[in-house]
């Protein structure tokens, strides 16, 4: 059945103890892995994207937002303007 964003970031925060790491891998409460939940971006990458992108542009676009985030996720590296 499809949850919402928001009933997932409630029980996140109430099953966040869970994220622990054990053996250099992130243990995800069992909510995640039943919803075949997956980590795309830790909030400081995706934030640092963002910042990238208003830093080589003045007024990116939410394409030019969209490709950056792409980008990074493929590469591991900033996209240039």
């Amino acid at each position: 059945p499809y949850q919402n964003n928001a009933v997932l970031q409630e029980k996140a925060m109430k099953n966040r103890t869970c994220n622990e790491l054990e053996k250099d891998e992130e243990v995800f409460p069992e909510f995640v892995v039943n919803e075949g939940l997956v980590l795309l971006y830790s909030g400081e990458d995706f934030e640092s994207v963002i910042e990238v992108a208003f830093d080589q542009k003045k007024q990116p676009s939410v394409q030019e937002f969209i490709d950056s985030i792409n980008y990074y996720r493929e590469y591991d590296a900033y996209l240039d303007f």
